[in-house]
């Protein structure tokens, strides 16, 4: 009995090394395994399934998409083979003096084109909506190429002129993927459009059909100084003039910069094509930045490589195509200096690189581009009262 006794013993602590050791073994693995799957699929819930299906396309897509923004009629505009081209800003109250000015400017360089105004807060949208600057008279049908919508998450939102780094600033620019995606799934969904867009843009960018949408955000302290459509149509589309050689565009900052990048792309001129590719991107940077709001350019600037590499299954994504505009063209505000607005050669001048709202302005008025001529001017457009 003894001899039975002391054998049960071993085997008992045996089975119990055992079972510690293979549970030990089940929680690596596990933990190994949400780590791995949350780098590769986490960030692409809302449509993870959908974007790593080769067939599925950009309608498919948005059509799952939870949220969009609703065009209720025909906005596609032309421009090249067929592409239709949206302008997007954002704008809160405490901006939107500097949305009167970036506006001066576009009228005069942007030509025939349909401008999406993403009012941040439900002041600036009561404002865009009543005021003469976009509607002669206040009527909403005066301009049939501007449409302006609230923007999600917009309810709570400050309506301060925030500071760059304080929190209310950081939550501001959060949210631009999601408004980004918001606005192209709202243009690929609209019921006016024809139908052959329903079919169009697999995964490859050579899947192409009538009606491409391609979106240019752009910061409202990225002046216009001449039109930079046709520029960005022949660098994203290149030498087929038929189909898309890339799926985003960005102008570039810096080179060489401290956070040990070779080319740090600036999120506040950017060029976006209707791409599978494209709507995968948006989704990642849009998690991101709701998993934690803060700055978007450096989840921007991380998040790009990741895509253009392959990646292993289960969930593959589309390849990302991306470049850099041309950095004498799409002057960064490092160079403010140096850069003549006279000069035809820039297109599109970018006035960051400077922190705070008066100094901005002053940059502004050194170079004579600062298009609101008078203090009762100022207060008309609501300039006094944005200020605080």
């Amino acid at each position: 009995m003894w001899v039975i006794s002391q054998l049960a013993g071993k085997v008992a602590k045996y089975t119990k090394r055992k079972v510690a050791a293979v549970l030990a073994l089940l929680t690596l693995c596990v933990s190994l395994n949400y780590v791995l799957f949350r780098q590769t699929a986490s960030i692409w819930p809302p449509l993870r399934d959908d974007i790593a299906n080769p067939l599925t396309t950009t309608h498919e897509l948005c059509a799952r998409r939870g949220q969009r923004y609703s065009f209720d009629r025909p906005l596609c505009r032309n421009h090249r083979d067929g592409s239709c081209v949206a302008v997007v800003v954002t704008i809160n109250m405490g901006f939107y003096d500097f949305f009167v000015n970036w506006f001066r400017h576009f009228q005069t360089s942007s030509g025939d084109v349909l401008l999406v105004v993403v009012a941040e807060d439900s002041r600036v949208y009561q404002k865009l909506t009543s005021d003469d600057l976009l509607f002669p008279q206040g009527r909403s049908d005066a301009r049939s190429n501007i449409e302006v919508v609230l923007g999600g998450g917009s309810e709570g939102q400050s309506t301060a002129a925030e500071e760059f780094g304080t929190e209310g600033y950081r939550l501001l620019v959060s949210g631009r993927a999601t408004h980004l995606l918001n606005v192209l799934c709202g243009l690929e969904l609209n019921h006016h459009d024809q139908p052959s867009m329903l079919s169009s843009r697999l995964w490859g960018r050579h899947a192409t059909a009538a009606h491409d949408w391609v979106l240019i955000y752009t910061d409202i302290d990225a002046l216009w100084l001449r039109n930079p459509i046709p520029i960005v149509l022949s660098a994203l589309y290149g030498p087929t003039k038929r189909t898309f050689q890339y799926d985003i565009l960005a102008a570039i900052d810096e080179r060489n910069n401290t956070m040990g990048y070779n080319t740090y792309y600036c999120t506040g001129f950017l060029v976006i094509a209707d791409s599978p590719a494209s709507i995968a991107f948006l989704s990642g940077w849009e998690e991101a930045l709701r998993a934690e709001p803060t700055f978007n350019q450096p989840i921007f600037n991380m998040l790009l490589p990741q895509q253009q590499e392959q990646q292993e299954e289960p969930l593959p994504l589309p390849l990302l195509a991306y470049a850099g505009l041309s950095e004498t063209q799409f002057v960064s505000g490092k160079f403010w200096d140096v850069a003549d607005p006279t000069d035809e050669n820039i297109v599109v001048l970018h006035n960051n690189f400077v922190e705070g709202k008066d100094a901005k302005r002053t940059r502004f008025q050194d170079k004579g581009l600062w298009l609101l001529y008078s203090p009762p001017e100022q207060e008309m457009i609501g300039f006094e009262q944005t200020k605080q």
